[in-house]
Parts: structure tokens; C-alpha cells; sequence
């Protein structure tokens, strides 16, 4: 089943984000949040990304029982950790089995990202 944990939590205040989101030549994600702050997510050497536009669409499957029982509730926090969810299963069934990987979901109101990496995530305030 799958498991959601919040990381971070609070760490990017509640605002209505402008979401950039881009994967360099050096396969790092740098993900953007820019409103009243601004704020930058880099996840180096990742492997696996996928971006699902419009993930405010998502927030009633959310609700629904039987989906997860920990998911959260819409944007409650932008940072997640999960593990058992079908992405990062397909991704981590993929590569080296001796790599030790991290799943992240980034939410925001017009976007769903999901990056599986070896590395942890990097935050800073710009």
C-alpha cells in the first residue's frame, strides 16, 4: 500500500506558487516555486521524473477510500516522500537493485511531480 510522508513541512509557506520545473544536460531536476518568496528545489542525478499538469484535478482522488490511507489532503505541505507507489516501483524495477533510492512528490496547484533519485533534496530561498 502506498505511504506518504511529509518532508520539509512548512519550510515553503502557503502561497499560490508559479511552478518551473526543467531537467538540465547533467540530469538534475530544478524546480522553481516563485510567488511571495521564491524558492528553488534542485534533486541531483535523478531517474525517473514525470510531471502530471493540472494536479488541482487530483485533489477528489485523493478523498476516496481505498487510494492510500495516509495521502494526503490537497497541499496540506508541497514535499513528500513516498515509497510503494507504481512510479517509483517501475522506475526502482528498472535499475540496479543496490542503489538506495528516494521517491518525492512535489504538489502544487497546477502541477504533480514525481522524481525518483538517489539523493536527497536540496532547498533554498532565493
Amino acid at each position: 500500500m502506498e505511504e506518504w510522508f511529509e518532508i520539509y513541512k512548512g519550510l515553503i509557506p502557503f502561497d499560490d506558487y508559479l511552478v518551473k520545473c526543467i531537467v538540465d544536460n547533467d540530469n538534475n531536476a530544478i524546480i522553481d516555486y516563485i510567488g511571495k518568496c521564491h524558492f528553488r528545489i534542485t534533486i541531483k542525478d535523478i531517474l525517473g521524473f514525470r510531471i502530471i499538469d493540472e494536479s488541482s484535478e487530483l485533489r477528489d482522488p485523493y478523498a476516496e477510500a481505498g487510494l492510500a490511507e495516509n495521502r494526503p489532503t490537497f497541499l496540506t505541505n508541497y514535499i513528500y516522500e513516498v515509497k510503494q507507489v507504481e512510479f517509483g516501483d517501475i522506475i526502482h524495477s528498472a535499475i540496479d537493485k543496490n542503489l538506495s533510492t528516494h521517491h518525492y512528490k512535489l504538489m502544487s496547484m497546477n502541477y504533480l511531480i514525481d522524481i525518483v533519485s538517489e539523493n536527497v533534496i536540496h532547498i533554498e530561498q532565493l
